[in-house]
């Protein structure tokens, strides 16, 4: 009497490879996620000081309109940049010409950056603060070189 033999099925051996470049996917997915809202702080491999924030620049603040101008110099921590209806604006621009802003994104190690930040982690609920000309005079000036 013969012997049956089943059919075995035979698995190739990618599929747990492709699992795993799934799972780092999302886990990279997951990091860069709350690095974006500032839960975890991005730091370079260089340069370790660990300083990150944003600043509101108005150009040419004497044309700009009042609205902008009460906004020039403000520092905001990266958790409050990455809120999805963020506006470094309160309220809207009056100049029918559109004030010209930028958010500066900074990273540095020199010492008046340092204290920016350190005033920003101590604020309420880490919420923005306004800087005053002299302040980013030094920051812009400093010795960051």
């Amino acid at each position: 009497m013969p012997l049956k033999t089943t059919p075995s099925i035979i698995l190739p051996d990618f599929p747990p490879y492709l699992l795993a470049i799934f799972g780092l996917l999302v886990l990279w997915q997951y990091y860069q996620l709350h690095v974006m809202k500032g839960r975890i702080l991005a730091i370079d491999i260089v340069d370790r000081s660990g300083i990150r924030m944003y600043v509101y620049a108005v150009a040419d603040n004497l044309q700009a309109c009042e609205v902008c101008r009460a906004a020039h110099g403000t520092g905001f921590p990266p958790s409050e940049v990455m809120k999805s209806q963020f506006s470094p604006v309160k309220g809207t621009c009056k100049s029918p010409d559109r004030c010209l802003g930028f958010l500066v994104g900074l990273y540095g190690a020199w010492p008046e950056a340092n204290r920016i930040v350190e005033r920003l982690q101590l604020s309420c609920k880490r919420e923005p603060i306004q800087l005053d000309q002299d302040e980013l005079r030094e920051m812009v000036l400093g010795p960051w070189e």
